[in-house]
């Protein structure tokens, strides 16, 4: 049971707005890219990838590419 209810609610919904915010800024850089044309359009190779202009190979489905 927790000591301060309100402090845990409080910190829960500050948590949840940081997520938002992150989640928003990665939509709107990914919009960025897709308006500029910059994309990375690759194979999916399960959650893998590599980048074959300089070999880093990436293991974050998080990406997009």
């Amino acid at each position: 049971m927790s000591v301060n209810p309100r402090a845990d609610l409080q910190a829960s919904a500050l948590k949840t707005a940081q997520n938002y915010e992150k989640q928003a800024i990665n939509k709107l850089r990914r919009m960025g890219l897709a308006a500029a044309d910059l994309e990375l359009k690759l194979p999916r190779k399960s959650n893998q990838h590599v980048l074959e202009s300089n070999g880093l190979l990436y293991d974050d489905p998080t990406l997009g590419i």
